[in-house]
């Protein structure tokens, strides 16, 4: 009496692809939040330049009324 026995796959390992999933799924997640930021820093330095130019120009209609200039 001969017991023969099966493998099976079930050994409780890790396969490849879900070590790939794994590694795909938190460095995709770290590249979006980087994105993020350089677009927010990006944005922030066009608004500051903006705000300067705005400060710039009502500083120059100020001075430009007080000299006579068009009301």
């Amino acid at each position: 009496m001969r017991k023969t026995f099966k493998r099976t796959w079930s050994a409780g390992g890790v396969t490849l692809v879900e070590l790939m999933v794994a590694m795909v799924v938190p460095t995709i997640a770290a590249l979006s939040t980087l994105n993020c930021r350089y677009h927010s820093a990006r944005q922030a330095g066009t608004a500051k330049a903006q705000i300067a130019a705005t400060r710039t120009a009502h500083l120059l209609l100020r001075a430009g009324k007080r000299a006579g200039g068009r009301r």
